[in-house]
């Protein structure tokens, strides 16, 4: 094994001592000049002109800057090679070496001399200060440190104890392949600046000289801001775009919130961005109006995705006439609906890389060295969480605050039934004891009722209201004095009637 990364080093590290003493006869290999497109693939040589180096280009590994250094790991950043320079030669140049890395090693250091320089071998912690990550394991180290003049060149392979031979295997090849290119090869460039609403940087992103950089951090969701630029030359332009949508439908009505890059507005339809095809038809939509899609590539999914959201990332290529467009669009969703409603929520964080068709494959690699030399401001980083914790709590106060009219609310309503339960109780009272009365009257009344009864004369067509007893009325002519509840007697009956009553 250690034979095996002391060609590693002495090969990347001497051919870079190489190839800047025959600068002049410096020529990209093929590799070189493929097409952007292969480069997402992982095929071909990746020119980094702004930071003045090529490397393989390996689709499982990513580049960055951090301590002054070149880094390549991969996704899990597991395998590394981390490649610059330290002040000094000799032991003084060792020592400043070592510092970077010093405080994670867990061993003893085991040094050996070498034609081109000092090996150093050592087990290591994780070192997140140069891989940009926070975990936890044991790993192996490898060192080699070339005498410079001020200056002197370091090389650091950082590996698994137990590696993955077809992992170390690519490690093994970036290492190799990776060269310091000549000054005439390189683009010079300053760092520009977008800045946040209240003033401090948020973003500084390297302007290659004869760019103009545009753009500003953005809120593009209710918890969540990002930015939006646009950095452009004659020939070519880089931007990053932020869309999101909200949409509903009730009964076949749709419209769709859309804020695009901060800028809001309301449009008919139902505007779905978090599928493959959603995320597709936005970016044509919204900001590749009229360009030719020529093929979509999926991409590895973001990390950490919310239980119930869907993502997608993708690589697209669109043309339109002599320009070709080639663009990183990562889109998220959710939503739910039914036969009477639907709703859906997305976002589309976009990068556009559009230049001249014939000039792709240089500035293809120049803008990806201009996002791979991104940087973001640990200070607005910190201003957004923030404002996170800000957000979180006004909307807990609003929060609370529905909460308590709710409460309120109820109070009064629980009230309200305890009122409405007490005047139920005296209406059913009142109604009872009404329903009582009017029973006793009925009763009475049918009682009086049911002991008189009407009569009337047949002469004069009076009525008498009488005491029912049973038997006849019979009325005296002379006085008109009635004769109640005459018994059927035949005998009495024939006699009154004889009298003419």
């Amino acid at each position: 094994m250690r034979k095996f990364f002391l060609f590693i080093l002495v090969l990347s590290c001497g051919n870079s001592k190489a190839s800047a003493e025959k600068a002049h006869k410096f020529s990209f290999p093929p590799e070189a000049n493929y097409p952007l497109d292969s480069l997402v693939e992982g095929i071909g040589i990746f020119v980094n002109r702004l930071d003045g180096y090529m490397v393989r280009a390996f689709k499982e590994f990513s580049s960055s800057s951090r301590l002054g250094m070149f880094v390549f790991y991969d996704k899990d950043r597991d395998y590394a090679f981390v490649s610059g320079f330290v002040r000094g030669k000799g032991e003084e140049a060792i020592r400043n070496a070592l510092k970077v890395i010093s405080h994670h090693i867990t061993s003893d250091p085991v040094f050996k001399k070498t034609e081109g320089g000092t090996l150093i071998y050592f087990n290591t912690k994780y070192p997140y200060e140069i891989l940009g990550k926070i975990k936890g394991g044991n790993y192996r180290g490898i060192m080699m440190v070339i005498d410079g003049g001020k200056l002197s060149r370091v090389s650091i392979l950082i590996f698994p104890q137990n590696p993955d031979e077809g992992m170390l295997g690519k490690l093994r090849e970036l290492a190799e392949s990776f060269k310091v290119i000549p000054a005439k090869e390189r683009v010079a460039y300053t760092f520009g600046t977008i800045y946040d609403p209240s003033g401090i940087p948020a973003i500084y992103l390297p302007v290659p000289d004869g760019w103009k950089l545009e753009g500003q951090a953005i809120k593009t969701g209710v918890q969540a801001w990002g930015a939006y630029y646009r950095l452009y030359t004659g020939e070519a332009f880089l931007a990053l775009d932020n869309l999101s949508a909200e949409a509903n439908s009730v009964m076949g009505n749709s419209q769709t919130m859309l804020k695009i890059n901060g800028n809001a507005s309301m449009i008919g339809g139902f505007v779905v961005v978090g599928t493959r095809e959603g995320c597709i038809n936005s970016v044509f939509s919204y900001f590749w109006p009229g360009y030719k899609l020529e093929y979509v590539k999926d991409l590895p999914p973001p990390n950490y995705v919310p239980q119930g959201v869907s993502a997608t990332s993708l690589f697209i290529k669109g043309t339109k006439g002599d320009t070709t467009r080639y663009g990183f669009a990562v889109c998220f969703g959710w939503g739910f609906g039914d036969y009477m409603s639907s709703y859906a929520s997305g976002n589309l964080t976009l990068i556009t890389m559009s230049m001249l068709s014939e000039k792709s494959n240089y500035y293809g690699p120049l803008m990806l060295s201009i996002l791979n030399g991104m940087q973001t401001n640990p200070e607005w980083l910190a201003l957004i969480d923030k404002r996170f914790v800000n957000e979180a709590r006004r909307i807990n106060e609003i929060t609370k605050a529905i909460i308590e009219e709710k409460r309120r609310e109820a109070e009064m309503f629980r009230a309200y039934l305890k009122e409405n339960r007490e005047i139920s109780e005296g209406w059913r009272q009142t109604l009872s004891e009404g329903n009582e009365w009017v029973s006793d009257l009925n009763t009475a009344w049918a009682n009086l009722l049911g002991e008189k009864t009407y009569v009337k004369d047949p002469g004069t067509g009076e009525i008498f209201r009488l005491d029912d007893r049973g038997g006849d009325f019979y009325k005296e002519p002379t006085f008109g004095t009635i004769w109640e509840n005459v018994p059927k007697d035949y005998e009495l009956q024939r006699s009154l009637q004889e009298m003419g009553l």
